[in-house]
């Protein structure tokens, strides 16, 4: 089904939103991903929705998710979400599920209807709930869940329906007597490693507020029971309202908010009007070193609260930092509890107004894609797609999770088989539709880039490892840079380098930025020659790092673009056979400003050039041994037992892999007809050092004039497989295809069978190019063939 961008840019805002609320969440998502038009058209969800029950006939009733942002409504909820939240109330939303019941509550999946009773409570007769809180992705087996169950009490359970407990607040009704529970919070806060701190915050009806403590632990032996203690004054028997809060106080209805950065928030109803029309009468601010500790809050930090039923969420509202858009700043969103309507309350200037107006007061039109007069639905509760409390990380995050389970019903086989039709660029944002293609597809794999008919002009294709897919969509520059004078030098990082008179180019396959590399040390002019470059990632025509061979065994370096290029030569070149020359450079950032190139001889021997950090313009790099430092003379001896330290002399290529864990491998080959190959790893207090390799741990190794990297192999898992592990992908020169070498095994094989790659046939091999799941980067290349 194909699509026209102005077919969709025509269509009228008020019709293609009565068009988008026909369709279930999951259809809106899939119609934004289908095309850019669409994506155009269709606002992207960000923002929390509304559940109403539309019951003007009892029996016609039924269930819709009004959206702030963007303005539509979403009608195709889960059938059994009608049944179950027509017979009984709501007590709970959040992470895409809502809580209903009057006796023994139980969680529905509002999209795909699962359920999950809650039931086997510490009391023997039902249990009545008047708000539930849990925690995201619950299963059967497998939930964290507390739940207001009395005036006075709160079970909890971090194990499922097999671990309910009751917990009684320390200090409830010391003051006054008659207090409540009037709010819980669920919140959890992520430390090192991976970890969890999960509590829920009671806030009682005179505005106390304890803090339940939840185990950590999920083995038996770490469980331990929940410690209860109040928030503030926690040696205090009693609690005192002087001490929290000055005049006035409230006693009408409560509710608490808790951020991401630890601020909590007390937002207080209004107790002469709460059943009525409803408002907010205050908004205080916890300072836990001053008394009184609760304080007027004067805005809530750019924030939006959504208060109510649900678990209370505090947003980050967008002001062009990657908040959530469409949500205003400071703001209260809660629905009023006589009127059944949704509001929203302005903390600075201390009005409120109707979130969702069935007809405009300015225009006098109606609102769009909500259906209905003002007598025909009732605001249930606020619905979080996910935990969306921090950021437009977690609102994305809640966004794909929902989508996800739109996406389920088709086999993973077939996703593979329609996503290999795609180029890879388009392949890459397959993978961005949901988490559930996320999982099926794995990040594409290394791919080699091949010049086609190169007799009837220059025209390239990426041919993917796995899954088997070819790209096309490349940028015309790359062919008239790589053009049949010129010849790749590196690759790397979403760009490919080509070699020009006087230097280098860096061309951007996909986009045609070009970044030239010039002004390299020792004259020459026209004259430099450039065997292979390597580089940092996001290199900009101003500020890049790379260095280059170019020949006489030296390498020029620079860290601060082409102003700052360094010649350097290696210390002992020159001995025992490896013709002063260098066979291979691999750039690696080993973290924390610690920035090498590991430069490979002809003869085996691999010294170390260490980069200055970024920014330090006058220190010099230092060019030394990998190993035995204090030498001036390779000793090959030393470095390879024999017959390794004959065979070096006669291998036609050599190239060096660095991997994530640190080990290094050096790969020989013989450039011949029978392509014989060596692997030996570096062994650093061993001597000899470079002893022969039984598998490379794991890894596929991709080599040539890219920059060498060792990505972790197929462990069998997944839908598509990853390149194959313990293996080296390499291009054969005599037949001019790309082929695997299995270490374990020792033998190679073809990385495409089947296909019509050689001189005769007009395809030439260029590239390996890799695509990873690469925040900044999403598109790195590496180059693969013979080396200098």
């Amino acid at each position: 089904m194909s699509c026209s961008r102005g077919w969709w840019n025509d269509l009228p805002s008020d019709l293609l939103a009565l068009v988008a609320g026909c369709l279930t969440f999951q259809a809106y998502t899939r119609a934004r991903a289908a095309c850019a038009a669409r994506r155009a058209a269709l606002p992207a969800i960000s923002s929390p929705s509304l559940l109403v029950l539309h019951d003007d006939h009892r029996e016609r009733s039924s269930f819709s998710a009004w959206f702030l942002s963007p303005r539509i409504s979403i009608a195709s909820l889960a059938t059994n979400l009608i049944s179950t939240g027509r017979a009984q109330r709501c007590v709970g939303s959040g992470h895409g599920w809502v809580a209903f019941g009057d006796f023994n509550a139980s969680l529905v999946n509002a999209f795909t209807g699962d359920e999950i009773p809650f039931h086997s409570f510490p009391e023997k007769h039902g249990v009545v709930m008047s708000k539930v809180v849990f925690a995201p992705n619950p299963t059967p087996a497998e939930f964290t869940a507390a739940a207001i169950t009395g005036h006075l009490r709160v079970t909890y359970t971090t194990r499922g329906n097999s671990g309910w407990t009751d917990v009684e607040l320390p200090r409830l009704g010391a003051i006054g007597g008659g207090d409540y529970i009037a709010d819980v919070v669920y919140h959890e806060k992520e430390f090192g490693g991976g970890k969890k701190k999960k509590v829920v915050y009671c806030l009682t009806g005179g505005g106390d507020v304890l803090v339940l403590r939840l185990p950590a632990g999920r083995r038996r032996r770490q469980r331990r029971p929940a410690s209860f203690e109040p928030l503030f004054d926690k040696a205090s028997a009693v609690f005192y309202p002087a001490a929290a809060f000055a005049p006035p106080h409230s006693t009408g209805d409560k509710y608490l908010v808790v951020c991401d950065d630890g601020h909590l928030y007390q937002i207080w109803m209004d107790e002469k009007i709460s059943y009525g029309s409803g408002a907010i009468a205050s908004v205080l601010r916890y300072y836990p070193r001053r008394r009184p500790c609760w304080l007027p809050a004067k805005d809530l930090g750019g924030r939006s609260f959504f208060v109510g039923v649900n678990n209370a969420v505090a947003l980050r509202v967008d002001g062009g930092g990657g908040g959530a858009s469409g949500l205003r700043g400071n703001c209260v969103y809660w629905s009023a509890r006589c009127s059944s309507r949704a509001k929203v309350f302005d903390v600075e200037s201390g009005k409120s107004a109707t979130c969702f107006p069935v007809v405009d007061l300015e225009t006098g039109k109606s609102a769009p894609g909500f259906p209905g007069g003002a007598e025909a639905h009732r605001a249930l509760c606020w619905f979080f797609l996910a935990d969306m409390r921090s950021s437009s990380s977690n609102t994305r995050v809640g966004t794909l999770a929902a989508m996800a389970r739109g996406w389920e019903d088709l086999p993973p086989d077939l996703l593979v088989h329609i996503a290999g039709g795609f180029s890879i660029q388009a392949y890459t944002r397959l993978r961005g539709v949901c988490a559930a293609w996320r999982d099926a597809l794995r990040p594409p794999s290394p791919s080699l880039l091949v010049l086609r008919d190169r007799h009837a002009g220059q025209r390239f294709a990426a041919w993917c490892v796995s899954p088997r897919m070819v790209s096309t969509a490349l940028h015309e520059t790359l062919a008239a840079r790589l053009s049949p004078a010129s010849r790749c030098v590196g690759s790397g990082d979403g760009w490919v380098a080509a070699h020009v008179p006087g230097g280098a180019v860096l061309v951007n396959p996909h986009t045609g930025d070009e970044i030239p590399l010039h002004s390299f040390p020792g004259g020459g002019g026209n004259n430099v020659v450039v065997f292979k470059v390597v580089f940092a990632p996001n290199p900009t025509p101003s500020e890049f790092t790379a260095a280059a061979i170019t020949g006489g065994g030296r390498v020029v370096y620079t860290t601060n673009g082409n102003s700052g290029w360094t010649d350097f030569k290696c210390p002992r070149l020159g001995a025992h056979g490896d013709g002063g020359s260098i066979a291979d450079v691999v750039y690696h950032d080993h973290g924390g400003g610690k920035k090498v190139v590991y430069c490979l001889t002809a003869g085996g021997d691999v010294h170390v050039l260490r980069l200055p950090a970024g920014g330090q313009r006058r220190t010099t790099a230092s060019l030394v041994p990998l190993f035995d430092k204090p030498a001036a003379t390779f000793y090959p001896a030393a470095a390879f037992a024999p017959p390794y330290d004959t065979v070096r002399t006669f291998a036609d290529s050599k190239n060096l892999a660095v991997c994530g864990d640190g080990q290094l491998y050096q790969i020989w080959r013989d450039d011949d007809a029978n392509a014989t190959m060596f692997v030996l790893r570096y062994h650093p207090r061993r001597r000899p050092c470079w002893l022969p390799a039984k598998d490379l741990g794991g890894h596929a190794v991709f080599i040539g004039k890219n920059n060498a990297v060792a990505l972790r192999g197929d462990d069998g898992g997944g839908a598509t497989p990853a390149p194959r592990a313990n293996c080296v992908y390499w291009t054969d020169v005599w037949t001019d295809r790309a082929k695997v070498f299995d270490v374990v095994t020792g033998e190679s094989t073809l990385c495409f069978p089947g296909a019509e790659v050689s001189f005769n046939t007009g395809y030439i091999l260029q590239c390996f190019k890799i695509v990873f799941d690469h925040p900044i980067n999403v598109d790195p290349m590496f180059i693969g063939g013979k080396g200098q």
